[in-house]
């Protein structure tokens, strides 16, 4: 991260200023809970006007608790979007793209989040990569010109290895993360480490009937009843009716 100059205080967790000549930005400076960004970065170059600068005397507490505002409702719309329960489509492809969106996103986000909400999210990203890694419909297939057989192969492997890293995560430990990911991921490892070592969580079991882990109650597809078929009695003068015998 950016060399801070002065650090806010922000829902009780200390937030960085970095000044620049083309603006400044807010940064985290400890690994946990970081209220304005999800990526332990927060630009402010839309806020320093025309001179490009800004000091951190100009930036209020209420403008910071703004952020942080903005911040719970970005979360709270992603959490609320892992509750959900993926429905597949015949388009494999885009049933993967669609889940993977939401379980990269959740990953990444985990990082800065509060602890309770860090937890959740990475259950709901291990939900859903356990899903493309166990269920065909949601694995890639080379139905479009921009997959290949080797960029779906490849793109799996990476969701697996997501996976593998997830299960660490859940253990306490902090492994190096996968190629390719998310800049939260980066951003967090080159914070110092904590005093004491991550905080381990349970993961949430997966069954066959109930892939996602859905909590008591939740029903994913009402059941239709079932219609007896009425017996049709066929009529010799009735071409369209015998066709169908």
């Amino acid at each position: 991260m950016s060399e801070h100059t002065h650090v806010f205080c922000v829902r009780g967790r200390p937030v960085g200023f970095v000044p620049g000549r083309f603006g400044a930005a807010l940064v985290a400076v400890e690994r946990g809970y970081f209220p304005v960004s999800s990526t332990g970065y927060r630009s402010l170059a839309g806020h320093c006007g025309v001179s490009g600068a800004l000091d951190a005397d100009a930036v209020s507490p209420e403008f910071l608790e703004a952020l942080a505002v903005a911040q719970d409702r970005d979360r709270a719309a992603l959490l609320a979007r892992l509750r959900r329960t993926p429905v597949p489509t015949p388009d494999r492809l885009g049933n993967f793209i669609g889940v993977s969106i939401d379980a990269e996103a959740a990953l990444a986000e985990g990082f800065f989040a509060p602890d309770a909400e860090r937890f959740a999210l990475w259950r709901g990203a291990f939900r859903l990569l356990q899903l493309i890694d166990t269920d065909a419909r949601f694995q890639p297939a080379p139905t479009s010109p921009a997959w290949t057989i080797i960029g779906c192969t490849a793109a799996l492997a990476a969701r697996r290895s997501a996976l593998a890293f997830l299960r660490q995560l859940a253990r306490g430990e902090l492994p190096p993360p996968p190629e390719g990911t998310h800049f939260a991921q980066r951003a967090y490892f080159e914070l110092p480490s904590k005093a004491d070592r991550e905080p381990a969580f349970d993961l949430p079991a997966v069954t066959a009937e109930l892939p996602l882990d859905l909590p008591s109650g939740y029903v994913v597809d009402d059941e239709e009843p079932e219609i007896e078929e009425e017996e049709t009695s066929p009529v010799e003068d009735d071409p369209a009716q015998l066709s169908l015998l």
